[in-house]
């Protein structure tokens, strides 16, 4: 509605300017009537153009954005800790503190190794694949 009554008053101002311009019967010669008609199509689609996006960008605003089904994850997401890895990586962190980087690395880890050595340091033995994980500049990624 509110995209009308931008539209409408435009469109009728230039009707009446038509009409207005047939009643004077200003005689144009026919190339320069040609080039009138062409310039008067080309405002009209530039101002519908103009209106339009003005009326697209409302109407995505109060929209807003795109939201994905509940219950879904995209595949770049990590996945959220499981039992195990919560409880090992809580107490292989316990010396750190809550919300420690220790923690966040640790459940990093245990997501992609599937487990999580003892103790709060060291026995890295006893998960190979959490002691071979490393940096991009060769050190340990896992705590």
């Amino acid at each position: 509605l509110c995209f009308l009554l931008y539209i409408c008053p435009i469109f009728l101002q230039l009707y009446a300017l038509h009409k207005y311009s047939n009643l004077l019967k200003i005689s144009l010669s026919q190339t320069s009537k040609r080039k009138m008609k062409n310039i008067s199509v080309g405002i009209l689609l530039l101002i519908s153009l103009i209106l339009s996006s003005t009326f697209i960008d409302i109407v995505t605003v109060q929209a807003g954005p795109p939201q994905p089904p509940s219950g879904t994850r995209s595949p770049g997401a990590p996945q959220p800790p499981s039992a195990y890895c919560s409880k090992n990586c809580g107490q292989r962190c316990a010396m750190k503190g809550p919300g420690s980087r220790c923690e966040k690395y640790c459940l990093m880890c245990c997501a992609k190794c599937n487990c999580v050595p003892a103790g709060t340091y060291g026995n890295l033995d006893q998960c190979p694949c959490y002691r071979d994980w490393k940096s991009p500049n060769g050190r340990p990624k896992c705590p």
